[in-house]
Formats: C-alpha cells, structure tokens, sequence
C-alpha cells in the first residue's frame, strides 16, 4: 500500500490541475480526490497510472474540437460542457476506487481468485468507463446519425442508446489502451518480483 496521507495529497493535487485546466467541476475535484487517492493509497502505483490514464486521455478527448456544432449540440443534451462533475466522476472511477480498496485492506483473499481477480475487476470497470467516455466524445462528430441500438432507427446526436461506427471503433479503442497498458504494468511488476526472488 501506498501511504495514505500522501495517497489524497496527491491525488488532489491532479483534481486541482484538473479544475484549473476546467476539466473537473470543483465538485468533481472533490470527488477526484476521493477516488485518486483511494486508488493510489489502497491499490498502488500501477491501478493508480490507469486511472491517471483514463482521466487524462477522457479529459483531452472532451475539448478535441469542443467549438464542433454537433458536439456543442450534444452537450446541450446531455446537459454538460467538458467539465466533469462529482456524479460523473463517481460514475466512472466509484467501482475501481472500491475494488482497490478491497485490494489494499485484504479482502481480495474472499474472492475465487484472490487479490488477482480485484485487479482483474478493476481494469475491466476502467476499460468500460474509458469504453463509454470515447465512445461519447469521439462518436458525437460522426457525419452519420447515430441509431437507436435496440431498433436500429436513427436517432439525434448525444440521444442515449445511439450508436455510430465511428464511437464503436472509438469506445473499442478505449477499453483496448487500458487493457494494453494494464497488461504492461503487470509485466513490470513481475520483472521486479522475479528480480527480487534472485537478489534472495
């Protein structure tokens, strides 16, 4: 585990550059804070780095072409702009702040596969917010209406349950990164191990 203290500070000084970058509501700091620091204290370094993932890259993808008519549109629907408030931050990191919480208190060791199954769950929930969150901002420029994914009618843009081409590959690409760079960090991890066991 990562200390504690140092786990929020941190962790509030990227919700403070994300407010200041207006990427985060002040609440969304908050709510930041409450899961960075989580994440970071209780699950470590390497959960920490893919939630810094997710956050940055969702961040950066919220203001690509935010003076785009259709995503202005989009995000009248929606009722935002590309600033993150306290539920959607809740929304998207709450289910992997509680898994590395489980993680770093021990009670990984209830489940089938233990601690690996935690970290395993906690990369899939970042995968599918990551999923949703490109999925949002990239498929809202498609020069195609989406369609409704239960009937296949069009429907407009930002409409819930609408589908474009563009936002699968976008919402594929996503879960993808994370997996790739959750899969690079257990590589590390277990090159330290292994290099630890031969220094013994």
């Amino acid at each position: 585990m990562f200390p504690i203290l140092l786990s929020y500070l941190a962790a509030a000084l990227v919700a403070y550059a994300g407010s200041r970058a207006r990427a985060l509501t002040r609440d969304g700091g908050i709510a930041a804070c409450l899961v960075g620091g989580t994440v970071l204290g209780f699950g470590g370094p390497g959960p920490a780095l893919l939630l810094v993932l997710f956050f940055a890259s969702s961040s950066l993808l919220s203001f690509l072409k935010s003076d785009d008519a259709r995503k202005q549109k989009a995000a009248q629907t929606f009722e935002k702009g590309g600033r993150r408030d306290a539920a959607q931050v809740f929304a998207n990191g709450g289910i992997a702040a509680v898994l590395a919480l489980f993680y770093g208190t021990g009670l990984g060791s209830f489940f089938p596969a233990g601690a690996a199954s935690i970290l395993a769950a906690f990369t899939g929930a970042l995968a599918a917010a990551t999923a949703d969150t490109w999925a949002t901002e990239i498929g809202v420029l498609s020069s195609r209406l989406p369609r409704l994914v239960t009937t296949g009618k069009p429907v407009p843009p930002g409409t819930s349950g609408g589908i474009t081409a563009l936002g699968t590959a976008a919402s594929a690409g996503g879960a993808i990164l994370i997996g790739l760079a959750a899969a690079a960090l257990d590589g590390d991890q277990e090159a330290v191990d292994e290099a630890r066991t031969q220094r013994r």
